[in-house]
């Protein structure tokens, strides 16, 4: 009797190095390297979900909308010309805050100048722009009024950005302020305001409202330029200003008192007269060293 007869008869399916093996071992180890094989399988198909999601990853990632910062070099025209504007403005709110009328009065004790003033600008993807300078109310979360200093070889979009500040705040940003200096010489000058306004559909537009020149080629002042003009209500969102406060702070004076910021094109000009000194007396003792 061969090995094959024999397994027949002792029950057996096959031999593993001349032993032979019953039949219901055979079964369970064919259900074993059955159930390695599925298994290896699965280990294939993981591997490849894996890496189909991590390249799936990384084109995600390089889809996303990469925030702008816009970085600027100031100059000492930036610096003084910005710092003494904001003190003429901080004095005035100081003076507004002993107003005769306790409304006005208690009003203009919830402004002031604000020194961190990123905002983010939600219809450019996360982008931000700081203001050379910005005010706001104690309860805001963001300036509602900014100002810019254009004194640059390359001429700057000021509308653009003054739209960018407006809109993009959703309306946050009630105002914005530009002082134009002519590069490099800093004698020509001129002052822009733009205001909120909506447009059709909810859309919030930056509306041009003033545009002077307070400061002529020859480094004169300009006698007819009004200078600048703001309402305490420029400084905030309308829904911060009490019902019964806006109609008084929307008059120029009010018992016999100034109730806004006023600053005249002879001051706007001594403030760029001291930027342009501070400037000379800085370039002159780098010339020394």
């Amino acid at each position: 009797m061969d090995k094959e007869e024999a397994a027949a008869v002792l029950g057996v399916s096959g031999t593993n190095a001349g032993v032979a093996i019953p039949q219901h071992q055979a079964r369970e180890q064919k259900m074993e390297e059955e159930e390695e094989e599925e298994e290896e399988e699965e280990g294939e198909n993981s591997r490849m979900v894996s890496n189909n999601n991590s390249n799936r990853a990384s084109h995600s990632v390089a889809l996303l909308p990469t925030p702008k910062i816009a970085i600027r070099m100031t100059t000492i025209i930036h610096v003084a010309f910005g710092w003494n504007v904001g003190d003429h403005i901080t004095n005035d709110l100081r003076i507004r805050k002993h107003h005769p009328e306790k409304r006005i009065a208690d009003f203009a004790a919830q402004l002031g100048q604000r020194v961190d003033s990123p905002i983010d600008i939600v219809e450019t993807g996360g982008s931000w722009h700081s203001p050379d300078l910005a005010f706001a109310h104690v309860d805001a979360h963001g300036p509602g009024i900014v100002f810019e200093i254009a004194f640059s070889s390359q001429k700057i979009p000021l509308h653009e950005l003054a739209q960018e500040y407006i809109g993009g705040s959703k309306g946050e940003v009630q105002t914005v302020v530009a002082f134009d200096i002519g590069y490099p010489a800093a004698k020509q000058a001129k002052v822009l305001v733009w205001k909120k306004r909506e447009a059709w559909a909810g859309q919030l537009q930056a509306e041009l409202v003033l545009e002077e020149e307070f400061q002529k080629a020859d480094g004169s002042v300009n006698a007819e330029c009004k200078g600048l003009y703001l309402s305490l209500s420029d400084f905030c969102p309308e829904r911060m200003i009490p019902a019964d406060v806006k109609p008084l702070i929307d008059t120029r004076t009010y018992l016999g008192r100034e109730t806004g910021i006023s600053i005249s094109p002879s001051r706007l000009c001594h403030f760029l007269a001291i930027a342009k000194w501070q400037r000379e007396m800085i370039n002159a003792a780098m010339r020394e060293q």
